[in-house]
């Protein structure tokens, strides 16, 4: 057979080039002048698990059990009943306080209350706030040190941690930082490295800038130059495809607010804020309008802030005090090698990095808040209401100590290394560094963040409403008061019959409206929008007492609104436990008003409801404006106001309406209020207890010379004694004259030791 034909066809030779490996490897990295971050290194995802499960037994060991103070009284009642909370409203905040109370009250069986319940799911995500920061520092640096550096140093500093085991919205806002800064770095890395991910991650990012939006507004500071970034580092590939995707994603996450406008219609709290059905009330919730939209305090207030400078240094300061002293030194010098990098490598690329991002919202943030802020710090209460506010550049700072962490460990790494050898056993040696400074900064601060059996501001809000007379009103100033006073009434249910209303609050007309809806037997002066004396439709406190207090008793906590004198020679008030009773001038012709009946009511109050506030043992350890330092001097001032008044009513003339056998019960209840105080306040109480007490004592003895015993004769050489040492120490005046209280002291001093003698024949 003949052999097939084969079709042989010539191809043209090409010339091979040999391989330079050097080039075609350098040829599928990004440029040198694009910063890429570090490789990741193993196992980065079991130690950001590690530092959420630690962080989450801490702060469940130190969470508080019930009430905190500040503005976590209305928040957690707001979220108990659904209602709406002060401007912005934090509805997604409301929304998952709520769901926590509901789950793990059911999941604990009950052991855990509605109010442990709530501080709880916070807790949660304030833990998950630090794996979110151990993820953000170890792909910033590569490294697993920092981030554990990072992530330990932010949820265990005494700022964050104070509002980290409560109901407050300072948690989300930090599980909402921490996952945005995350979200940057890998879109950095992304984007570096040409990945097909961006859009996922831009979308999402989008979402979470939404939910984000609907708790702090402070957010936004950060929100506006991360848009920028990423609107120029993706700027080859942005169309209007994406920026509506965006767009659309932003939308759905700002949703959570329809639960204003829902709460608004079908939900009657008597805690609620604002008139969130219409439109226009709506926009002032949200814009914040009735505080300032740009300020923590309403223009009304007419608050002197400190200057910029002067709020930057205090700053500083607290940076300090927060990041355990020394470690303050890492952040200054990862700044120094951002700029140093970004002056060496002027580029585009270099401009647009992470690194950089990150200092520029720093220094925006910074500059923003220290403009607005219009609080005088030197107040502790200011200064508590804007340290709050600096945890959210925190969050930047630790990060930036993460960075300089790392390039302190890559310096070290280059320093010892020896063909590759010794660079190996670094990374666990800087590791163990970075857990050590966490564990010192968790140690510092434990003992003072310890809140587990911290009950003073539930106990507190007991005692302002236990006593009171039946179905009266229940007129509050300040956030301890009215915080405290609703939410014993909301969770526990004590005296609903008790009326509560703010004085501040009936400044606005939707609170006016509220009120005659929640409490129809409350009279408004007819023709009355609001309580503002002096405006158009404004009533005064007067005109308010006029048509209330002759059907039923009014009570004040914390004293007459600023500024409103009216009641001036038509009501006084006078002490009722920790509240004042408002009562006539002409108090003494009217039974229900009686010297007599007043004491039989107040008879051991505020004490008799609980001897003493628990914690204050502890309040050595907090900070000047802990809010526990406030119910410690609000309790112990209702005590010496009490005190005070029934020794003036004890000196009263003798009235057919005030026999002298009242008198006599009313110094005897003045004496042991002033024996309480002396056992039981701490050593920083005014002089003027000391002195009234040793007038209360003498008068006794006057009065009464059977109480003239070896104990109260003790009792007023002390208290003479003490009112003498204290007085030379601040350089006070003395009522009579030094010579007259030292002959005092002396006197009383050799008539005990004459007592003792006697009793010891």
């Amino acid at each position: 057979r003949p052999a097939p034909l084969v079709c042989v066809v010539q191809m043209p030779k090409q010339k091979h080039k040999p391989l330079d490996t050097k080039n075609d490897v350098a040829a599928t990295k990004p440029p040198s002048s694009v910063y890429t971050l570090p490789l990741l290194p193993k196992n980065e995802g079991v130690v950001s698990f590690t530092m959420f499960v630690a962080t989450l037994v801490v702060y469940s060991l130190t969470m508080e059990p019930s009430l905190a103070g500040g503005d976590a009284g209305e928040l957690m009642t707001v979220a108990h009943e659904l209602g709406t909370a002060h401007p912005p409203g934090y509805p997604l905040f409301t929304m998952y306080s709520k769901l926590s109370e509901v789950v793990f009250t059911s999941l604990t069986a009950g052991r855990l209350d509605a109010p442990a319940a709530m501080n709880f799911g916070h807790t949660i995500l304030s833990s998950v706030a630090a794996a979110w920061l151990c993820l953000a520092g170890t792909r910033l640096t590569g490294m697993l040190g920092p981030g554990i550096l990072a992530s330990g140093m932010f949820v265990f500093s005494p700022a964050v941690w104070t509002y980290a085991v409560v109901t407050e919205v300072f948690p989300m806002n930090n599980f909402f930082v921490s996952l945005l800064l995350l979200l940057c770095i890998l879109f950095y890395d992304a984007k570096t490295q040409d990945s097909k991910h961006t859009d996922r991650i831009i979308y999402f990012s989008s979402f979470v800038s939404g939910l984000a939006s609907t708790n702090q507004h402070t957010i936004a500071v950060y929100l506006l130059p991360i848009v920028l970034w990423v609107f120029l580092l993706d700027r080859d590939k942005m169309s209007w495809r994406k920026f509506g995707g965006c767009t659309g994603m932003y939308v759905l996450g700002i949703s959570p607010y329809m639960y204003l406008v829902w709460s608004g219609l079908y939900v009657k709290s008597k805690q609620s804020w604002g008139d969130c059905i219409t439109f226009a009330g709506l926009k002032t919730h949200l814009l914040r309008e009735e505080y300032g939209t740009f300020h923590l305090a309403s223009k009304e207030a007419k608050l002197s802030g400190d200057t910029f400078w002067k709020t930057t240094s205090k700053y500083f300061n607290d940076v300090r005090v927060q990041t355990l002293d020394y470690c303050w030194a890492f952040a200054i010098l990862a700044l120094a090698v951002v700029l140093y990098t970004s002056m060496r490598q002027r580029s585009i690329h270099t401009v647009i990095s992470v690194r950089l991002l990150f200092v520029g919202m720093y220094i925006l943030y910074l500059a923003f808040f220290h403009y607005l802020t219009n609080f005088p710090l030197d107040n502790p209460l200011f200064y508590g209401v804007v340290q709050r506010f600096w945890i959210q550049p925190l969050s930047l700072v630790v990060l930036f100590i993460a960075m300089g962490f790392g390039e302190l460990q890559r310096l070290a790494e280059h320093l010892v290394t020896t063909k590759g050898v010794l660079a190996l056993h670094l990374s666990p040696a800087f590791g163990t560094i970075a857990v050590g400074i966490v564990a010192t900064q968790c140690l510092r601060h434990y003992e003072a963040q310890d809140m587990s059996g911290n009950y003073i501001f539930r106990d507190f809000g007991r005692q302002i409403l236990q006593g009171l007379r039946n179905h009266s009103i229940l007129l509050t100033k300040g956030d301890l008061m009215i915080n405290s006073a609703r939410f014993v009434q909301s969770f526990e249910g004590l005296r609903p019959d008790v009326m509560i209303v703010d004085q501040e609050m009936l400044t606005y007309p939707w609170y006016v409206t509220s009120v005659k809806i929640n409490f129809p037997d409350i009279k408004i002066p007819p023709g009355k929008i609001r309580y503002f004396p002096g405006k158009p439709g404004g009533f005064t406190i007067k005109e308010f007492l006029d048509y209330n207090i002759h059907h039923r008793d009014v009570y004040l906590c914390h004293g007459f609104k600023y500024g409103d004198n009216s009641y001036e020679g038509w009501y006084d008030s006078r002490p009722y436990g920790i509240a004042q009773q408002i009562i006539p001038v002409d108090w003494r012709n009217r039974p229900r008003y009686s010297l007599k009946k007043y004491l039989n009511e107040t008879r051991g109050l505020p004490a008799r409801t609980g001897v003493q506030l628990p914690a204050l043992d502890k309040l050595h350890l907090l900070p000047p404006h802990a809010w526990e330092w406030i119910a410690k001097n609000d309790y112990y001032a209702s005590h010496q106001s009490y005190a005070f008044h029934l020794l003036k009513s004890s000196e009263m003339e003798m009235n057919p309406k005030n026999p002298k056998k009242v008198q006599q019960k009313a110094l005897l209840q003045s004496v042991n209020t002033y024996k309480w105080l002396f056992h039981n306040q701490l050593p920083e109480a005014s002089i003027l207890v000391y002195r009234n007490f040793g007038v209360a004592l003498q008068t006794l003895f006057t009065v009464l010379p059977q109480h003239k015993t070896l104990e109260n004769v003790r009792l007023i050489a002390a208290t003479f004694d003490r009112y003498l040492n204290i007085s030379k120490r601040e350089g006070s005046e003395m009522q009579g004259g030094e010579d007259t209280i030292l002959s005092a002291v002396l006197y009383w001093k050799d008539l005990a030791k004459q007592m003792e003698a006697h009793e010891g024949k």
